[in-house]
């Protein structure tokens, strides 16, 4: 490659990305508008809005207020609170004509003078936010009358005032202002860098290809004396420095409005905070964001050459943009932190780190594992983005498989030459989701084993053949329903077994990263329970048979096929692993399944036959259940989810999955076709 000819792409690709009023706002204007008004503009209208409603009377009723004079006066003379008694006060505390209904019990004062005590109940709205405003003031009211009747009676007793506080502690906050204001911000801070990152590489990405095709122009860049790679690099490159610059005018912009917005708030908030960030730990944010930007640029570019316009791209790339926008949010979540295991796992790492280095040291392990995991993430993006956009051939191709309008589409013709597209297994996939959450674990919640059945029927397999059927796919073709070989057959028992193994030992490491909460491991355990109590064979039927066929069917068959054709391989491979992971809604075993569904979906490719990926599957979820009936003691010691198993076992067990894996894999054939990447 040239990198004259690399600069010269760059450059044609910078000029026409300014002329796209679209990306120059959001890249470029958007971020020096947003925080003034966001932050400034809220904080003065915040600002004015509580002054305002520290100035109102708001209408209170009092029952029973001759039960209490002194307190009764006490309110009455209070000048935020309008006295009032309509005739309904239920229906005038439910309309909002009173925010509040304070009940005093009969002979209230009476039974204080006493030395005896009684009760006070304050009706409120807890749904309008004056309601609770009011609440907090009329109970500020109470407080201080019941501080006064306590010292009355402590000085009637001869006793000092010590007795109803013996303990005076004190709170010395060792935080410096700056720390606080890193707390307080850099969850926000970390969050909107993430964002805006992902931001700007989503937005020029799009008019790096899609654009291109849209205008007309790509073909005349393809015939240009620029070699393809040359041409990759150049686009790459734009959307790398559109991404970074982006963020960088995002975290200007947000410092100095942050700033500013501190000052002009007033009271006492600036003697508690303060935004400062070092140089040094600038650097280090900047460092961290290089890579993220280098994974989000290729995987963008790569989704967009896809596209054949620029809406169509839009429609490509905000799926992608939502799931790293979920695993951005990861910052404000309370309780979580950067960790060794956390810092494997892509966008949130970065995320959890930035806020870790706002308060202090995030520890050089942390820092090196995250962004080392991350540009490893980065050049297979990459690698992947580079294989697909050189392709001239797949780059212009208007055939990519059965368009979902075939859907809809009516008439009896068979089309044999369509197979699943990369979208519509992108739908599928939402719509089985949605399926789950909606039908599929209500019921399962009422009923485990009616649910599970109905579930893995009607909600998985179906759906997938259904979608086969209306886009007139060739089934057999889809789906991969090719026969299967007996040694590979044979490797595939010990090679699952391994598997589940290997991946209760990764469960256990997840365990200790973050502990899972008892009450998730009770539902789990519990879950079994009910499925254990049919019996070995009722067990095996519903948690080993029926998802090992339908799940297979849903993401090894229609999904991976539709993926892979499109997408290639590899990343057909990844892409249905991960959505098979999180498929299964649990965030604790996300992972270890999807490395799974990755484990499976690369058996199928290279095989050729889903049905390897069927016993795979019933193996693994048959293991679980023999553990749960038979297991015992063998089971408690051996597969506890806070211990490790011996090192032996699990060296042997590495072992066997390695062996059984190449017996698996390894097919002697003079050509090899596109999916024996995956072997190698």
């Amino acid at each position: 490659m040239r990198a004259k000819a690399i600069g010269i792409i760059f450059k044609k690709q910078i000029i026409e990305l300014l002329r796209d009023k679209r990306a120059v706002f959001v890249i470029f204007i958007l971020p020096i508008l947003l925080y003034p008004l966001m932050i400034v503009g809220f904080a003065q209208m915040s600002i004015f809005l509580m002054g305002k409603m520290m100035k109102e009377q708001f209408p209170v009723a009092i029952e029973n207020s001759h039960s209490a004079p002194e307190l009764f006066a006490l309110f009455e003379a209070d000048t935020q609170l309008n006295i009032i008694s309509p005739a309904d006060i239920d229906s005038a505390l439910e309309a909002g004509d009173i925010l509040a209904h304070v009940i005093f019990a009969e002979g209230l004062e009476m039974r204080i003078a006493e030395g005896r005590s009684d009760s006070i109940i304050i009706r409120y709205d807890g749904s309008k936010e004056r309601s609770d405003f009011v609440l907090s003031h009329i109970s500020e009211i109470i407080s201080g009358y019941e501080k006064d009747i306590v010292t009355a009676r402590v000085t009637a007793a001869g006793l000092d005032s010590s007795v109803t506080e013996p303990i005076n502690s004190r709170r010395e906050n060792i935080a410096s202002k700056e720390k606080m204001g890193g707390m307080v911000f850099g969850r926000i801070l970390a969050m909107i860098l993430v964002l805006m990152v992902i931001s700007g590489a989503y937005y020029s990405s799009i008019d790096m290809i899609a654009g291109e095709k849209e205008r007309g122009t790509l073909e005349t860049l393809l015939v240009s004396p620029a070699g393809r790679m040359e041409i990759v690099f150049g686009k790459y490159l734009t959307v790398f420095v559109m991404a970074i610059v982006n963020a960088l005018l995002n975290l200007a912009s947000m410092g100095l409005t942050l700033s500013v917005g501190l000052g002009m708030m007033g009271g006492d908030i600036g003697q508690f905070l303060a935004l400062s960030i070092a140089p040094a730990t600038l650097t280090l944010i900047l460092l961290q964001l290089l890579p993220l930007a280098a994974l989000f640029s290729a995987i963008f570019l790569a989704v967009s050459s896809f596209a054949k316009s620029y809406k169509e791209a839009q429609s490509y790339l905000t799926p992608i943009f939502i799931v790293g926008q979920l695993f951005a949010m990861s910052a404000i979540l309370p309780g979580l932190d950067i960790n060794f295991g956390l810092a494997f796992v892509p966008v949130m790492n970065v995320s959890l780190l930035i806020k870790k280095l706002m308060v202090g040291p995030a520890g050089l392990v942390n820092f090196a594992v995250v962004w080392t995991s991350t540009a490893v993430f980065a050049l297979l993006a990459l690698r992947w983005a580079a294989g697909i956009i050189s392709n001239e051939e797949a780059l212009l191709s208007d055939s990519g498989g059965a368009s979902l309008s075939r859907f809809f589409a009516h008439g009896k013709k068979p089309v044999s030459t369509a197979h699943a597209g990369a979208i519509d297994s992108i739908i599928l996939f939402a719509i089985a989701v949605a399926l789950l959450i909606w039908i599929g674990a209500p019921l399962q919640q009422k009923d485990i084993v009616l649910g599970l059945s109905v579930t893995e029927i009607a909600l998985v397999a179906l759906p997938a053949l259904l979608f086969a059927k209306r886009m007139k796919l060739n089934i057999r073709k889809t789906f991969r329903f090719n026969k299967i070989e007996l040694i590979p057959t044979l490797a595939i028992i010990p090679m699952a077994i391994a598997g589940f193994f290997l991946m209760t030992q990764l469960q256990v490491l997840t365990y200790k990263i973050i502990p899972f909460p008892t009450e998730y491991l009770d539902l789990f355990e519990g879950m079994l329970t009910q499925i254990a109590a049919l019996g070995t064979f009722g067990g095996l039927l519903v948690l080993a048979a029926l998802p090992g066929i339908c799940e297979e069917l849903l993401f090894r068959g229609y999904i991976l096929d539709g993926l892979s054709r499109k997408w290639g391989a590899g990343a057909g491979v990844v892409v249905s692993g991960v959505l098979f992971g999180a498929f299964h809604l649990d965030p604790f075993r996300l992972i270890p399944t999807s490395i799974l569904g990755i484990l499976f979906g690369a058996i199928v490719l290279r095989r050729n036959s889903i049905y390897y990926g069927m016993l795979a599957h019933f193996i693994n979820n048959a293991c679980a259940l023999l553990l749960m009936i038979y297991g015992g003691a063998f089971a408690e010691r051996f597969f506890s989810e806070e211990s490790f198993a011996p090192a032996w076992m699990i060296m042997t067990a590495g072992v066997v999955l390695v062996a059984s894996l190449v017996v698996v894999l390894w097919k002697r054939t003079k050509k090899q076709n596109t999916f024996d990447v995956i072997a190698q």
